[in-house]
């Protein structure tokens, strides 16, 4: 397997722009009604490559590419800067609502990007979405219950989770990954992160209406 895949034409790289556009149009809407500073910043400029990234990333999934280290190589450099952008934000004073809402909707895209590709091409199927969709669960079921939009504390143990959910996600693009691998690695993360939703919405529910 070679490291740059050979796409086969150029209609995946066609679809991943128009997603991409899309994208750049939620993040500018959002730079009008909720940006407080009058630059873009460091931060954000990290956010948008990570969302490049992705959107790469997406591209290689529409073609088919399957686990490769290519898809690796993307997915790590993605997941590296994750930490970039906010260490940039408190480093430059540029923290925003805007800001956490990008880096938080980028990490989602990721996730399920890379649970899209792994249930395409790899063995375990699609029971791999059960990793890659939550948040988007989440926020549908939002828009039923209006109380899980509210604001959530920050959380070392959601944000550590995050992490185990995109990292485990990255090794299931891994080529050569043993057959049992992918199903523990699916159990595991999927535990997790049912735990940590269901603690947040217990806590929206008890909350008190402001």
């Amino acid at each position: 397997m070679t490291l740059i895949p050979n796409w086969g034409g150029a209609q995946p790289t066609f679809r991943a722009a128009a997603v991409y556009l899309a994208g750049l149009h939620l993040i500018a809407r959002g730079l009008r009604y909720n940006f407080p500073y009058g630059a873009f910043g460091l931060c954000n400029t990290i956010t948008l490559t990570r969302f490049t990234l992705v959107a790469a990333l997406f591209a290689a999934t529409v073609a088919g590419v399957g686990p490769s280290w290519y898809v690796v190589a993307l997915a790590t450099l993605a997941l590296a800067l994750d930490e970039a952008d906010g260490y940039a934000a408190r480093r430059q004073e540029h923290v925003s609502a805007f800001g956490a809402r990008f880096d938080m909707e980028v990490d989602a895209a990721l996730a399920l990007v890379l649970a899209l590709n792994a249930a395409i091409s790899a063995p375990i199927g699609w029971i791999v979405l059960s990793i890659g969709l939550p948040r988007y669960v989440f926020a549908v079921a939002g828009l039923a219950l209006p109380r899980l939009q509210g604001a959530l504390p920050d959380s070392v143990v959601r944000k550590t989770i995050c992490v185990l959910q995109l990292s485990g996600l990255l090794l299931l693009q891994a080529p050569g990954l043993p057959d049992l691998a992918g199903p523990v690695i699916v159990v595991v993360i999927a535990a997790l992160l049912a735990g940590s939703f269901l603690k947040d919405i217990l806590w929206l529910h008890r909350r008190k209406p402001a």
